[in-house]
């Protein structure tokens, strides 16, 4: 389990990569969308759509950063104490802060897990919403 919890770790780590690229298909939607003549509703609303995929995509990157620190301390806890020890630690630690429901506390890393990977994946599908908006707004500057 541990080398699981290490291998997701690092490969959550890899989301600012992706936000950087999130941020430089933002950039060039905006400098199209201040090219293009179409008219200004319709230019301010395609600005709305980047902007609610860039801070959807900014709000999930730290989701993911935030999980990959989790888990680094986790597993680096965990080669000192137990695995259970440090898992029930951190539920109450999230659990106090409200950072967690309460009824999510216990689960098993497994799903633990599973949760972390389909918000990497949410992550890299805003980002492609992101570049085919980008590909959109160029076709029609076309």
């Amino acid at each position: 389990m541990m080398m699981q919890l290490m291998v997701v770790s690092k490969l959550l780590k890899s989301s600012s990569g992706l936000l950087a690229s999130g941020y430089l298909a933002f950039t060039l939607c905006c400098v199209l969308i201040i090219l293009l003549t179409v008219p200004f509703k319709f230019a301010l609303m395609l600005l709305l759509l980047n902007l609610i995929l860039i801070g959807l995509h900014h709000f999930l990157s730290i989701r993911v950063q935030f999980d990959a620190a989790l888990l680094d301390m986790v597993s680096e806890q965990s080669n000192l104490h137990d695995l259970e020890q440090s898992t029930q630690s951190l539920d109450q630690s999230l659990v106090d802060m409200k950072l967690m429901p309460a009824s999510k506390s216990g689960r098993a890393w497994e799903t633990r897990l599973e949760g972390c990977l389909k918000l990497f994946k949410l992550q890299i599908f805003v980002l492609c919403l992101q570049y085919l908006a980008f590909i959109c707004i160029f076709l029609l500057y076309n």
